[in-house]
């Protein structure tokens, strides 16, 4: 399966310089499609955008009352940061149980968060328009509140100093390795005895 890291998405569009934009999933399931998934926009050189490293950034922890700090700030545009995802949440709980040597099967079941459909509710109640994006820290979204009219919100949380061959996965890589390792083992079998031969082979792409 293709798996693309968002931040080499911010390495294609420097390098074409068009505006580039990760939308989490919306929705109120939680699946895999609203977890793991996300949307990626390219917008052409030339267009209005509003570029997310120039938005006030405000931590979530800072806003118990999203409603009321609307009403009395107004932002022209607002990034909120640190949202805890309840889509998320259930599956860090059963990671953060196995770390600790522990199986507890009912952690999956686990949600704390804020759904990002009530928060774009209350967004839009507001008068505002929410585009979620990319976390800084597992378990969380950012969300981007703008007027309605404001252009497309670009930019994504890097820039990234990652190599872009280390943020793409490369589904043939598999195969290459079944024939690899298939070559490698007929060679093994001509030339060693029975029980010299490995039972498992794996390849390892860098070796240290």
């Amino acid at each position: 399966e293709l798996l693309v890291d968002p931040d080499w998405f911010a390495a294609l569009a420097a390098e074409l310089g068009v505006g580039v934009s990760a939308r989490t999933k919306r929705g109120r399931a939680h699946d895999e499609l609203t977890r793991y998934r996300y949307d990626v926009v390219l917008r052409a050189p030339g267009r209005p955008v509003l570029d997310v490293a120039g938005v006030p950034r405000l931590a979530w922890t800072e806003v118990p009352d999203l409603t009321r700090w609307l009403a009395a700030e107004r932002p022209a545009a607002v990034r909120l940061t640190g949202v805890p995802d309840p889509r998320l949440s259930g599956d860090l709980a059963v990671a953060a149980a196995l770390a600790a040597g522990r199986l507890d099967p009912a952690a999956r079941h686990h949600r704390d968060g804020v759904e990002v459909e009530d928060l774009a509710a209350v967004a839009a109640a507001a008068g505002y328009r929410a585009e979620p994006t990319w976390g800084g820290a597992p378990g969380t979204y950012d969300v981007v509140l703008v007027p309605p009219g404001a252009p497309p919100v670009v930019g994504l949380p890097g820039p990234t100093t990652a190599r872009p061959d280390a943020l793409i996965g490369r589904p043939t890589a598999a195969r290459q390795s079944a024939e690899l390792v298939a070559r490698a083992r007929e060679r093994l079998v001509a030339t060693l005895p029975d029980h010299l031969v490995p039972g498992t082979l794996v390849t390892c792409p860098r070796c240290r």
